[in-house]
């Protein structure tokens, strides 16, 4: 096959770097892709579609020879006079603001080219996004389990490595509350000032503000952030900073494990048990697993911080693959929440067939006299789990799905229906399909068919 010529350049930038092209190489191994499904995952569509904005620019081609004509008068036209003095006074300015300033035509400037006095060429336009106000703040004092934990991570970062030695992984096991972020801003600020490049990442796009200002607290406005609410433009600038190597920090959700950071010294990934670090489009990688991939590749640094890590998380630090730091109390005068569970069994027994514990109902009371809230989780959806004819045992399910089909109640109709109400509607959490609830059962025709 002919290999066809490059004609040329769009950018004098490479967008990927040498250790994303072999990261990509893995990915393709890893989750069986091709090429152009992993270097899509790591390249925004942004950073692909949008080239550089560049301006033209103009500037003298012998300044003292310009400013020997201006003096001895052989300047005879008005727009050129002014042209070779603002040029003279700033050195080079955009074509635009020179024809603005000097209030002179495109010919002007045409004429001057032609004469050699003045040459063209083509800068890069920055585009400016405004910031959200930030407050530098100092680092506080750490307890014993947090300079613990912060001493741990900050050797691993100065360590030496030996011949072959790949990256070295933490897991931060504390509970909420107990001051994880401090660790991971102290460890990012002395893995910054070794000149070595940090990841942050957050699993929710919502998380992601509340612990940008609190990294611009330490780090000012060196620090990018790369999300998928940023538009075309926006995700394009980080980019192209995180390129030029103006930043040394970056933040943002799943998709921002792939930022082309030189060098990378540390990648904290928190509350790493969570689904979202999953992606559920081809190739379908996890961005706990890149991360050992890039840390290895780097010889960096992993920080895995949950309050309740993942199972295989968990299992690598007992195996020796990961090395457990634990911060067992909250900050503060704020202690750990009382739980109680109640086994709904013998609530049965002795008589009680509500939906709520006497345990709970007494608790909610209790709030409720002093005036204060409560908060109560369901772990599902829909009013009832599935329709069940007691005579012959048939449970309505969806036609497409062959799943039961839940109801859901009208917000308009009272939670608890009357004698001989039907709740509003099944649905199927599959497709989203909706039928009418039967007075019938549809197979035996029988009435006795309920809810449960």
């Amino acid at each position: 096959f002919a290999i066809k010529p490059v004609l040329r350049l769009l950018s004098d930038r490479p967008v990927l770097l040498p250790d994303q092209i072999r990261l990509a190489e893995k990915m393709r191994d890893r989750y069986l892709c091709a090429w152009g499904d992993a270097l899509r995952c790591m390249i925004p569509s942004a950073v692909a579609a949008v080239r550089d904005k560049v301006v033209r620019m103009a500037e003298l081609t012998n300044p003292a020879d310009a400013a020997r004509r201006l003096a001895d008068g052989e300047i005879s036209r008005l727009g050129q006079l002014r042209v070779i003095e603002l040029l003279l006074d700033c050195g080079f300015a955009p074509v635009q603001e020179i024809m603005e300033a000097c209030q002179v035509s495109r010919s002007v400037l045409a004429t001057l080219a032609k004469n050699d006095w003045i040459s063209f060429f083509e800068q890069e336009s920055r585009r400016i996004f405004p910031e959200e106000p930030y407050t530098i703040r100092q680092p506080h004092t750490p307890n014993q389990g947090q300079a613990n934990a912060i001493r741990e991570i900050s050797g691993a970062l100065t360590a030496e490595r030996q011949a072959g030695e790949q990256g070295r992984e933490f897991l931060l096991f504390g509970v909420t509350g107990s001051g994880k972020t401090e660790v991971y801003l102290q460890t990012a600020q002395q893995a910054a000032e070794m000149g070595r490049g940090v990841l942050i990442l957050v699993p929710e796009i919502g998380l992601t503000p509340q612990m940008i200002g609190r990294i611009r607290s330490r780090f000012g406005s060196a620090v990018a952030v790369l999300h998928s609410r940023l538009t075309p433009s926006e995700r394009y600038e980080q980019w192209q900073r995180i390129l030029r190597q103006e930043v040394l920090v970056v933040v943002g959700a799943r998709s921002a494990i792939f930022a082309p950071l030189a060098r990378i010294g540390l990648i904290i990934i928190d509350e790493e048990q969570e689904t979202t670090y999953k992606s559920e489009t081809h190739p379908r990688y996890h961005a706990r697993d890149i991360a050992r991939l890039r840390v290895s590749d780097h010889q960096a640094v992993l920080v895995l911080g949950s309050a309740t890590p993942s199972v295989e998380s968990y299992q690598r630090s007992q195996a020796g693959a990961a090395r457990l730091l634990t911060l067992p109390a909250r900050i503060g005068a704020a202690g750990m929440a009382k739980t109680e569970i109640v086994d709904m069994r013998q609530e049965l027994t002795q008589g009680n067939r509500s939906l709520f514990s006497t345990k709970l109902r007494t608790a909610l009371h209790a709030a409720f006299s002093q005036g204060r809230q409560a908060m109560l989780f369901i772990n599902r959806r829909g009013y009832a789990g599935f329709v069940l004819c007691r005579h012959c045992g048939h449970i309505v399910r969806c036609k497409s799905c062959t799943v039961s089909m839940t109801i859901h109640v009208n917000r308009h109709e009272r939670v608890e229906p009357a004698s001989g109400e039907r709740p509003s509607q099944l649905i199927c959490h599959y497709c989203g399909r909706i039928e009418p609830i039967p007075d019938t059962c549809p197979v035996c025709g029988s009435k006795q068919i309920g809810r449960f």
